[in-house]
């Protein structure tokens, strides 16, 4: 956590891959907190939002913008959001991709200065992107049009070449290709896979057919 919290308060694009339950979380939670303006936190799925934000501290202000909210919720929280008293505001791809939010975002004074966008469970932009949700394909030019500070991306679950697919989308580094090493350096950094409470067994067993 360490270094992605340094890397967005540095203002920097990062990807950080590391094990399911590791507090990737706090590497942008602690930054939305230290930063002025707001955090903006691209998650795929609303109970993954719902989630992150009864985890969340009294002094850490957070809100949904989702599709299956009433009109009425959605001005609620955009006042909210315009008045600063949001610290994090989770997202859809879908959500930030629509009109409604370039909108939004065009609008002067709608939203506060975006100090960072989070992308939560960043291995869809490689997995979903192409038939399931188009959205995620998308992401790299609407996150540009935010002028965000920094960019995290986090994921437990990258291949090298899903590394490179996150990279190339979100402009980290030099965008992934071939050639390049993904280094923390580079603006990667790959955790310990080792889980000591699991383990895999194999038992042969007799064909009694």
């Amino acid at each position: 956590q360490e270094w992605g919290v340094r890397r967005c308060l540095e203002g920097h694009r990062s990807l950080l891959v590391a094990a399911t339950g590791s507090g990737k979380s706090l590497a942008f939670q602690v930054p939305a907190l230290l930063l002025p303006g707001i955090t903006i936190v691209v998650s795929p799925l609303i109970a993954l939002m719902e989630d992150q934000i009864q985890g969340l501290p009294p002094t850490l202000t957070a809100a949904t913008l989702s599709g299956r909210q009433a009109a009425s919720e959605t001005a609620v929280v955009l006042r909210n959001v315009q008045a600063g008293r949001i610290k994090l505001l989770f997202v859809s791809p879908e959500r930030l991709c629509s009109a409604s939010f370039r909108r939004l975002r065009r609008t002067p004074g709608a939203l506060p200065r975006v100090s960072l966008v989070a992308v939560d469970e960043a291995h869809c932009i490689s997995q979903w992107s192409h038939n399931f949700r188009p959205a995620y394909r998308r992401l790299g030019r609407e996150i540009d049009a935010l002028h965000p500070d920094a960019v995290l991306a986090l994921t437990a679950t990258a291949t090298t070449a899903t590394v490179r697919d996150i990279c190339a989308t979100l402009g980290i580094g030099g965008g992934g290709g071939a050639e390049e090493a993904l280094t923390p350096d580079a603006g990667v950094w790959t955790g310990h896979w080792r889980r000591a409470n699991l383990a895999l067994t194999a038992q042969v067993c007799a064909d009694e057919a």
